[in-house]
Order: structure tokens, then C-alpha cells, then sequence
């Protein structure tokens, strides 16, 4: 049987419900992929109540990302949040989780945090994992942190940089997210490398341009894409994703693929799950929130029977009776808990061999710098100024 083609969102222009504040350069670890680049600086809250007011012009957002740099190093942090849910956004903090202990897990729930995304893999000199560590190792200090999180009443999330030489990580942190109660979303990036010489000018909206410093070396090509990762997960695991955005030189060429899973836990500790397509009722969800409040949803909380319900009326709507109504009937039982598992892959925004700029669709994952809309991924490539 032919993989179901995801649905393609239909975010676009303003309507595209999520953007980042880029709130601190400088980090107290090293990450061998890391492609924040400039000096250390921490952006004053005038500055960053600026740039979400610019953002909240250009998009009409639902959610916002807080990342750095590490976060928890800005001393006013939870300013931010407060700002940020002031304006009756989702707030999503990333950070690399050294400093997060109960004590700032606290305020950062305090303040209105709803979701700690944390960045913790095997390329990092980091103090809470021993070099080259482990899968058990970093197995144990995911699930201490993402507990600690959970505790604190916030969703979890994990974060990596991958290549295709580290096909295994993929699994590992996939097994870890499906498997484990505490943590409900995960962002894969996949990794790629730019010349130092390189420079990005213009917009997302616009177009973005790109210019090389004599004597630099050309974009290489090649790595780790999002269609290989594609059958990775469709071999591995029989999962299959559930939407997608494209590029901004191809609609329909994924660089953006969301899977959701939902995971049934019964009393006894069993486990199953299974990945949702698309349906008649989730697109009609999503237009219906924009109608009643003008804009698409993004960030959402969801309780073991919300989780049913989506996984009741997808299975009716058109996501597959066969399929979803064989999962229900195996896994109804009394006191079993659903969670809904969301898994992000997205592919970094690459040069080609003419210099056009090729990044996701409409980047979600896009700041504001100096007026203009930028990939995250590029921002300290930016030609018109620095952090």
C-alpha cells in the first residue's frame, strides 16, 4: 500500500500562527552544531516587547518560541513569558536544561510558561553527561527533566540536531517520546553547513538573497533531507506524518513534516500507539478557529479525553475506520490514559548552487531583526545587521 500524502497546511502570509523572540546570545555549553555564531548579548525587555509587537503586525500569531542562546540565562526571563501571555499567546521556552531545577521550574510556570522544549544530546560538552555518553545516560537525564518539568504542570519536549551520519539518534529520541508519559512533543532539525563567508539579506515574505565572500567556500551538498528521514520513520517505527509545509520554491516538496501519534497507556503499564492522517475534522477545526478568533491554532494542551475525542472523530472523519477503529477496540479499557505525541522534523533553510535561498514555506521558525522576517536558522547570516 501507497504512504498517505500528509495534509499540506494551509498557513500562509499573515496567517501563519507562530514566530520566535531570539532573546540572548551566549550560552554557558557547546553544542557541535550550534548556529548562533555572534557575541554574547542580552536584549533589554524594551527591545523584545519591540520585536513581538513587530511580529504580532506581520503575523496573526497563536504561539510564540522563547530561545537564545540559552534562555535561562536572561535575567528577565519570566518578564518575557509574562509579556508574551499578556498578549494571550502559548509560550514555548527552549532551553538546553542545565540550569532548569525545581526552583526555576517553578517560576517559569509562574509566570505562564506552557511548554519547556530542551535540548539535550550526545554532541554537547555539557556538565549533567559524561562525554560521549551513553544511550542509558542520556536516557536517564531526558526523563529527569522532562519529569521535572511535568511537575511543574507544563508540557515537555525534546530537541535535536541530527546528520546522516547519526541515523540511530533519531530512533533513540523517538522511542524515548513515544514511550514516555512525560514528554509530548519533538523537534528534530536536520543538521547542514553554510560558509562562514555567506551572507542572507532580504525577507521571508520577499524573498531572501544570498551573497559569498570572495575567496569562500561554495555551499556544500548532500546530508541528511527530509525525505530520507521520511522512510527512516516509515521503516522503523510504521509511522507515517500527518502534515507538512513545503518549500519556497515548491509547495509541495516537504521541508516541514509534522507526525502525530497518539499513545494509549492501560492500568497495567501496557503501551500501544498509532499515528494519526489527517481528516475531515481536523481541517474543519483549524478554519473554524480562525473564523470565531482570526487566526489558525498552534500551541494546544490536550487532556487524555480530548486526546480520544480527536482520535474518535479522526477515525470517523475520514483518517481510517479500518485502522483507527482496531486501535479503539484493542485499547478501550477502563482507566487507560491517551496522550497525543507530536513530532517535528525540519529541514534547515540551504543555498543552492545559483544562490537562491531554499527554506520552509513561511517559515514559522521565523524572527524579527531590523524589520525584517528571518529564518531562525539564518538570522546570524543576516546582511543588514547583527543581534
Amino acid at each position: 500500500m501507497n504512504p498517505r500524502a500528509p495534509w499540506r497546511l494551509p498557513w500562509s502570509g499573515a496567517h501563519v500562527p507562530h514566530a520566535l523572540l531570539d532573546i540572548i546570545r551566549g550560552c554557558n555549553i557547546t553544542c557541535a552544531a550550534c548556529y548562533n555564531t555572534l557575541a554574547p548579548r542580552v536584549k533589554p525587555l524594551a527591545e523584545v516587547e519591540a520585536e513581538l509587537t513587530a511580529l504580532q503586525r506581520r503575523r496573526h500569531l497563536a504561539s510564540v518560541s522563547i530561545i537564545g542562546g540559552e534562555t535561562l540565562l536572561h535575567p528577565q526571563l519570566c518578564d518575557i513569558i509574562r509579556l508574551v501571555k499578556a498578549r494571550r499567546l502559548g509560550v514555548e521556552v527552549f532551553t538546553n536544561g542545565v540550569l532548569l531545577d525545581d526552583a526555576m521550574a517553578a517560576k517559569l510556570k509562574a509566570a505562564g510558561a506552557d511548554a519547556i522544549f530542551l535540548h539535550i544530546e550526545r554532541a554537547q560538552q555539557r556538565p549533567d553527561l559524561p562525554a560521549n555518553a551513553t544511550t542509558a545516560a542520556l536516557r536517564a537525564c531526558w526523563s529527569a527533566k522532562t519529569q521535572l518539568v511535568a511537575r511543574h504542570g507544563m508540557d515537555a519536549g525534546l530537541t535535536l540536531t541530527t546528520c546522516a551520519e547519526r541515523p540511530a539518534d533519531v530512533d533513540e529520541i523517538i522511542r524515548f517520546v513515544v514511550e514516555t508519559d512525560a514528554t509530548q512533543y519533538l523537534l528534530v532539525t536536520l543538521l547542514r553547513d553554510l560558509p562562514d563567508g555567506l551572507r542572507i539579506g532580504g525577507d521571508v515574505d520577499t524573498g531572501l538573497t544570498s551573497t559569498l565572500a570572495e575567496g569562500s567556500a561554495p555551499p556544500s551538498a548532500g546530508g541528511l533531507d527530509i525525505a530520507r528521514l521520511r522512510q527512516q520513520l516509515a521503516r522503523n517505527f510504521g509511522l507515517e506524518p500527518f502534515a507538512y509545509l513545503g518549500s519556497s520554491v515548491d509547495a509541495n516538496d516537504p521541508r516541514w513534516l509534522s507526525y502525530l501519534v497518539v499513545t494509549a497507556r492501560q492500568r497495567s503499564g501496557a503501551l500501544a500507539f498509532q499515528h494519526l492522517h489527517s481528516s475531515a475534522f481536523e481541517k474543519t477545526f483549524v478554519w473554524l478557529l480562525r473564523w470565531l478568533t482570526g487566526r489558525f491554532p498552534m500551541y494546544r494542551r490536550q487532556t487524555s479525553g480530548e486526546v480520544f475525542t480527536q482520535l474518535l472523530l479522526n477515525t470517523l472523519a475520514g483518517g481510517g475506520l479500518r485502522r483507527g477503529g482496531k486501535f479503539l477496540r484493542q485499547h478501550i479499557r477502563p482507566g487507560t490514559r491517551y496522550r497525543a505525541k507530536r513530532l517535528l522534523f525540519q529541514q534547515l533553510a540551504t543555498v543552492d548552487a545559483t544562490g537562491r535561498v531554499v527554506h520552509c514555506l513561511h517559515c514559522p521558525d521565523a524572527v524579527m531583526q531590523n524589520d525584517r522576517l528571518l529564518p531562525v536558522c539564518l538570522l546570524d547570516k543576516n546582511a543588514a545587521g547583527a543581534f
